[in-house]
């Protein structure tokens, strides 16, 4: 399964809301039998929170689009 967005309203961030929503997703793809979850996000975007979420970084393409930011490829592998 591809997670192509998920946002948070800036004030409920910090309130498990985008947790909550990557576990409703992970249900998803287990009931669709999907091995496996992926993603990309933006250093200045949310790679920490898909990290302490199970994911693991298995790309990363430096200076995306301009210098200093770094675009991430994430995967969480289902069991």
């Amino acid at each position: 399964m591809h997670v192509s967005l998920l946002a948070v309203n800036p004030a409920e961030k910090g309130n498990g809301v985008g947790t909550l929503l990557l576990k409703q997703a992970e249900e998803y793809a287990k009931q669709n039998q999907c091995t496996q979850i992926h993603l990309e996000t933006m250093s200045y975007q949310a790679p920490r929170f898909y990290e302490k979420n199970g994911f693991k970084v298995f790309g990363e393409l430096p200076d995306f689009m301009q210098q200093g930011v770094t675009r991430f490829y994430l995967v969480k592998r289902l069991a």
